[in-house]
């Protein structure tokens, strides 16, 4: 396996990983839980070819019963959707002039 350094890390190829589990295998044990985490990131890394595909699913699987919504950040045709509201943003600065408003919703204040 040789080692990528360039490019972004969700292109990066989940080959190798199973490395990884073995060492799972041995630092969670044999509980249930552990048994159930080991499952989880081999389904995810050793199934899927890039770290964003595994990644979504291992957080998928993890939260979907909290109603979690998973989306790929790096889909072009969800970034195209979301132009009219960066432009709106660089243009206006919406969100700096929320903050303004009452900064004590946004950290803690005395």
């Amino acid at each position: 396996m040789a080692l990528r350094t360039g490019g972004m890390v969700g292109d990066f190829s989940t080959d190798g990983l199973e490395r990884i589990t073995k060492i799972l295998r041995v630092l969670l044990g044999k509980s249930h839980q552990g048994q159930y985490l080991v499952s989880l990131f081999e389904r995810a890394y050793e199934q899927h070819p890039t770290l964003s595909s595994a990644t979504r699913y291992l957080v998928n699987e993890l939260f979907t019963s909290y109603g979690l919504v998973i989306i790929d950040a790096n889909d072009k045709y969800l970034k195209e959707l979301f132009v009219p509201h960066f432009r709106q943003e660089l243009l206006q600065n919406d969100a700096h002039k929320e903050v303004e408003k009452d900064p004590c919703l946004y950290q803690e204040c005395q």
